[in-house]
């Protein structure tokens, strides 16, 4: 039986479809009370196209260890449905559902021509009319800025739970990242292990949220969220090209002399405006860079003076609760001491009273 392509699966009587896919990830799916259900799939071709995949709960020991992320498989006897979760990792109705009667083979064969992932990137200057369509997840790039110290917090079943904080920037737009217990612990060692820079992160498969208060946009991952730091890809080296070598450079001097040097008379207006434009986007971005330094340093700042504070604080708390306890153990062993001098006496008295007696 021929291959068939993920663009011709469709949702009919069918079962004896066969594909040959890579796997791009997996993740598990459970329920409020922590009970897993299934696996999710996401599934690439050598046409360049995705699809969802689903594997329940009930099957989960036939097939989830033979599923290996970036591995190529043979995939036949499987069924097509609707896919209707809330949260889509990209615009797809469908989806592959593994049955009982699924057969998987592995691959062992490289295929080159199914990449190992596929990436529709938002841009952040469109964020807020992203925001309005719910329906599916996004993929976003950018160059990590402004990591903020890990946070912990209790959820409102009295969980513990932590998220570490930072921006991605397009080094025009900028948006807040905010990773989630195990995404963060992910995020903070490959970060640390990072040596390109600027470190350039893709997101894939994240949520917006928007905070209805003030209108402010963040990026939060999800369960099918994946990270990559300084992938090896086309748009990683252009983003990479365009950021600055120095925060602090001449362009103030690039500027004014554009400026001086701009006749809309003449025929190489375009080119002029062009230049003087160009040095304003790099004028603004290293404004940018340096306000976002001053903030880190205010941000410091702040965190130094609580943290003296609080250690002062801590100390002399300390020292209160260690000279209460010497207070009240050295009354107790004053009342001690009191009370075998009493005894004492009285037994001293009770010989006197025994020696002074007449004796018969």
């Amino acid at each position: 039986m021929e291959y068939q392509s993920l663009s011709e699966l469709e949702v009919i009587n069918k079962a004896d479809w066969k594909i040959k896919v890579r796997l791009a990830r997996k993740w598990e799916q459970t329920n409020r009370d922590g009970h897993l259900q299934g696996v999710h799939m996401i599934l690439i071709d050598e046409y360049h196209k995705r699809m969802h995949a689903w594997i329940r709960c009930t099957l989960m020991k036939s097939f989830d260890d033979r599923f290996v992320g970036g591995e190529t498989y043979e995939i036949s006897n499987f069924i097509v449905a609707p896919y209707t979760e809330k949260h889509k990792c990209f615009e797809g109705d469908i989806q592959i559902v593994l049955t009982s009667r699924t057969i998987v083979t592995a691959l062992q064969q490289n295929y080159s021509l199914i990449p190992d992932n596929i990436f529709k990137f938002t841009n952040l200057k469109h964020f807020k009319d992203a925001t309005e369509q719910d329906n599916h997840l996004i993929d976003i790039i950018g160059v990590i800025d402004d990591v903020r110290p890990l946070k912990h917090v209790t959820n409102t079943t009295n969980g513990d739970q932590f998220f570490r904080e930072f921006v991605v920037t397009d080094l025009i737009h900028r948006v807040k990242v905010f990773f989630w217990n195990e995404l963060a612990t992910a995020f903070d060692i490959s970060f640390n292990q990072a040596t390109d820079q600027p470190v350039i992160i893709i997101i894939s498969c994240c949520n917006m949220i928007r905070n209805d208060y003030n209108g402010d946009t963040a990026i939060r991952n999800m369960p099918a969220t994946t990270f990559d730091l300084n992938a090896n890809c086309d748009t990683v080296d252009t983003l990479r090209k365009r950021y600055p070598n120095e925060i602090c450079s001449d362009e103030d001097d690039e500027i004014m002399k554009a400026i001086d040097e701009y006749e809309p008379e003449e025929a190489d207006e375009t080119d002029r405006r062009e230049t003087i434009e160009k040095a304003l986007t790099n004028f603004n971005v290293n404004i940018a860079t340096m306000n976002r330094q001053h903030e880190q340093l205010n941000q410091n700042l702040t965190d130094f003076r609580l943290n003296f504070f609080a250690t002062v604080k801590q100390q002399h708390e300390d020292m209160t609760k260690i000279l209460t306890e010497f207070t009240i153990n050295f009354y107790k062993q004053q009342q001690i001491l009191n009370e075998e001098i009493q005894i004492l006496r009285i037994e001293a008295k009770k010989m006197r009273d025994s020696f002074n007696s007449p004796k018969f």
